[in-house]
C-alpha cells in the first residue's frame, strides 16, 4: 500500500507543477498580447508625424520593436516606404510573433492585427 500511495503523491505533485506552469504560460501570453496596443499607438504616431510609413518611420518602428518588445512586431502595408498626402489614411497590418513560454524557441504564436491612421504632414 505504501508504494502505491507514494507513487500517487509523486504523480499529484507532478500534475500540480505542470498545471502551475500552464497557468503561468497563459498569464505571460496575456501580457505579451496586450503589448500590441502600445506598439499600435507607436505605429499610428509614426504615420501621423512622418506622413505615412516612410523609410524613416519604418526604421524607427523596427528599432522600437527590437528595443521595447524583443523584436516581436513588424509592420506590413501596401504603402510601405511611401509618403502619404495630408489627410490620407494609411492602412497597415502588424504581424506579431510571440514565443511560447516553457517550450523550445522555435514554437511561437503568430497574430496579425489590422489598423489605419491618417497622415498629418502637409
Amino acid at each position: 500500500m505504501d508504494v502505491e500511495d507514494s507513487q500517487g503523491e509523486v504523480f499529484s505533485m507532478l500534475f500540480y507543477c505542470l498545471t502551475v506552469l500552464a497557468f503561468l504560460s497563459v498569464v505571460v501570453f496575456g501580457y505579451q498580447l496586450q503589448t500590441i496596443t502600445t506598439y499600435r499607438q507607436q505605429v499610428n504616431y509614426q504615420i501621423e508625424r512622418k506622413g505615412g510609413l516612410t523609410a524613416e518611420a519604418v526604421s524607427e518602428l523596427k528599432d522600437y520593436s527590437n528595443k521595447q518588445f524583443h523584436g516581436w512586431y513588424t509592420v506590413e502595408s501596401p504603402s510601405l516606404g511611401k509618403k502619404a498626402a495630408f489627410g490620407d489614411t494609411v492602412a497597415y497590418t502588424i504581424k506579431a510573433t510571440y514565443p511560447v513560454l516553457f517550450l523550445p524557441d522555435n514554437i511561437s504564436v503568430k497574430i496579425g492585427i489590422e489598423g489605419q491612421a491618417p497622415s498629418q504632414v502637409r
